[in-house]
Formats: structure tokens, C-alpha cells, sequence
């Protein structure tokens, strides 16, 4: 009997013990996921320290050479501020001493008033150039620059002045009779030269070149006591198919060959202008080509200013040449009255200037105008082209 019940008091400890160890695992493994817990969050605290950390070692570091970037582009900006502020001041400084020298430069200026009795007319000359005791000469090697001097002499008797018009600037000696150059345009036959002839004025006749249409033109310039040559250029608008005409796309070999055959035919020919030519002559590469073959040959290019954006004096002024050009046109129509109004208006050029240039051509009305001319002609002398080439 008490064997049975030790027996079974054994099994219910036993049984109690069982239940207590398996309560305590069960504590155990409850408690686990806790720990996990707490374990997860150092590990994220430690990691997300030590990221800090390095983020801001490194980025620290890259802020630093942008702020000393910035340090060294405002000092660039305050140096260039610096220099510009130096040159403000150097330039003012210069500024200053200009006018100084100026001032001083004026206060040894001198206003001078000159009278001289030429032909029993005084002459009062005022300037606000101090002029030496003798009077400068002009020099005729710079017969093609502005007048910058004055020279008045009792010798020459001439009055030596400064005028400006179409399209350029001249400056010459003035002749005691102003002079008046008419180009007679468009000569071809016996019969022009025989009426340019009857009017008693030196007309400068303008050949056409030798052609099929006009053979006999070489023949007529060995009577002639001058003459220039009328050489057809392509135009805008009217061609002519009956004579060889210079065209803005020939080459410079086929300019040539034109103009050495015209050098032929005209051994003692110096002058040229154009006939038609508006096309021609607007194309500066045109232009150059032309003119450096005339070079070659030894003519002078007279424009006659068929257009008014001729490139003529432009290239011209580029190689250093005079630039002879038309001032008047008498005949654009057979009007007896518009054409003495034409040449009435060459004539106040010519007085204006000390010369002038108009063209006209062989026909009826042009040359009864200039047949009864003598009123209108009075106070100059027509010349010409030759006479007055060196006043340009």
C-alpha cells in the first residue's frame, strides 16, 4: 500500500516538475523576440551613426571647396571691380591731362586777320590756325587729298578754296575762269564729228569702239585734235545685240582681249566712259576686273554715272586713283528748254567748284542748244577732258 502511494506521489511530482520545465521554456522562448528587438535596434542605431559620420566626412569636405570657390570668384570679381575702377581712373587722369595740353596748346593759339588788296579787293582771311610768316605752298602731289592748308599769293592770283559735291571731296586750285567740260557721247560717224565741228566750242567727242555697225570710228580719231572712247557696258534693262558690250560675268581674259583690240585701234586714246553700263558697273567684282585691265593698257575710267549705286569710286579710292565722274546730263529728253536748264545747271557746278563735267549726244535739239549757248556759257570756259583731269 505504501509503496502504490509513494508510487503516485512520485508520478504527480514528477508530472509538476515536467509541467514547471516546459512552463519555463515556454518563458524562454517568449522572451526571445524581445531580446531580437532590442538586438535589430542597436544594430540600426550603430548603423545609422556610422552612416552619419561618413555622409559628413564627406560631404563636409565638398562644401568646404565650394566655399572656397565662391572665396575665390568674389575675389575675382573684386579684383576685375579693382582694375576696372584703376583704368576709370587712369582714364580720367588721361582725360585731364588732355585738356590741359589742350587749354595750354589754345592759349598759344592766335586769331589771325589778314587783309590783301589783290585787283583792288580786300581779302580778309580769319583763322583760328596760327599761320607762319610765310604762307604755305600747296604741293601738286597732293592734288588728290583735302586742303588743309591756305595759300594766298599775289604771284598766282588764285583763290585756293574747299568744296564738296556728288559723292565726293575735292579740293584744287581755282582756276581765274572756271572750267566746263562737255562729253559729246555716242559718236560713230563723219556726219557727228561734222556737226560738233560747226559749234565753235571744244566738245570732247566719245567714240565707239570699232565694230561691224561703226568702222570708220578709228579713222575719224586721227583728225580729231582730242577724243575719249565710249565703251558699251551691259545694262539693267537695253542690250544691243549689234555691239560688243561688256558683260558683269566675262572673265578677265575676255575684258582684256576688248580692251587690248580698243587699244589698237586707239593708240593715243587716255580717256574712257561708259555706254549704258547700270548692270555693269553696281558689280564691284565687275568693276575691279575692268579697272585693272585699263590699268594694264593705260586709260583712265571717266563714270558717267549711268546708276547711282555705281561701285566705280569705291574701287577707284582703293587703288589710290582719281575718281572722274559726271556731274550733269543734258539730254534725257529732246526738250530744248529741259536741256538748257541742264546746262544751265553744269554751269553753277562749274562756278560752284571751279569745274564741272556734263554729257550730252549727237543729237538735233542738244546741238541747237549748245549752238546758241553764249548767254548761258558766260563766266566759264569750255574745256577739254584732258584740261581739267589734274583738278581731281
Amino acid at each position: 500500500m505504501k509503496k502504490n502511494i509513494n508510487k503516485k506521489i512520485g508520478q504527480s511530482i514528477k508530472k509538476r516538475f515536467g509541467s514547471s520545465k516546459k512552463s519555463s521554456k515556454t518563458q524562454k522562448t517568449s522572451n526571445r523576440p524581445f531580446l531580437g528587438l532590442f538586438i535589430l535596434l542597436i544594430m540600426c542605431f550603430c548603423a545609422g551613426f556610422f552612416t552619419y559620420k561618413g555622409l559628413d566626412f564627406i560631404f563636409k569636405d565638398s562644401v568646404d571647396k565650394k566655399s572656397e570657390l565662391t572665396n575665390l570668384a568674389n575675389l575675382e570679381i573684386k579684383e576685375s571691380n579693382n582694375a576696372k575702377n584703376l583704368n576709370l581712373q587712369k582714364n580720367r587722369s588721361n582725360l585731364e591731362n588732355k585738356s590741359k595740353n589742350l587749354k595750354e596748346k589754345n592759349n598759344y593759339k592766335e586769331v589771325i586777320s589778314a587783309s590783301i588788296n589783290t585787283n583792288k579787293e580786300d581779302i580778309s582771311i580769319n583763322s583760328n590756325i596760327k599761320l607762319d610768316n610765310n604762307l604755305t605752298e600747296i604741293s601738286k602731289n597732293s592734288l588728290d587729298e583735302n586742303f588743309k592748308n591756305i595759300n594766298s599769293s599775289e604771284k598766282n592770283k588764285q583763290n585756293t578754296q574747299y568744296f564738296t559735291h556728288n559723292y565726293t571731296q575735292i579740293g584744287k586750285f581755282r582756276d581765274k575762269i572756271p572750267k566746263l567740260v562737255i562729253i559729246i557721247d555716242d559718236v560713230a560717224s563723219y556726219n557727228h564729228i561734222s556737226e560738233i565741228k560747226k559749234i565753235n566750242l571744244k566738245l570732247t567727242p566719245s567714240l565707239m569702239p570699232a565694230s561691224s555697225d561703226f568702222p570708220n570710228t578709228p579713222k575719224i580719231a586721227k583728225n580729231l585734235d582730242f577724243y575719249m572712247i565710249h565703251l558699251p557696258l551691259e545694262a539693267l534693262k537695253y542690250n544691243s545685240n549689234s555691239i560688243k558690250t561688256l558683260k558683269v560675268n566675262d572673265s578677265f581674259e575676255e575684258i582684256s582681249k576688248e580692251i587690248y583690240k580698243i587699244r589698237q585701234d586707239f593708240p593715243n586714246a587716255k580717256f574712257i566712259n561708259n555706254h549704258t553700263g547700270s548692270k555693269f558697273t553696281s558689280n564691284k567684282k565687275a568693276v575691279i576686273k575692268l579697272l585693272d585691265v585699263l590699268d594694264k593698257y593705260g586709260f583712265i575710267f571717266v563714270d558717267s554715272k549711268t546708276i547711282s549705286n555705281s561701285k566705280v569710286e569705291e574701287v577707284l579710292k582703293s587703288k589710290n586713283q582719281k575718281y572722274i565722274f559726271r556731274d550733269v546730263f543734258l539730254d534725257n529728253t529732246q526738250n530744248l528748254k529741259d536741256i538748257e536748264n541742264e546746262l544751265n545747271k553744269a554751269v553753277q557746278i562749274a562756278k560752284k567748284r571751279g569745274f564741272a563735267i556734263a554729257i550730252g549726244h549727237p543729237k538735233k535739239q542738244t546741238l541747237k542748244v549748245l549752238k546758241n549757248s553764249g548767254d548761258i556759257l558766260k563766266g566759264v570756259e569750255v574745256v577739254y577732258l584732258k584740261d581739267i583731269y589734274e583738278r581731281y
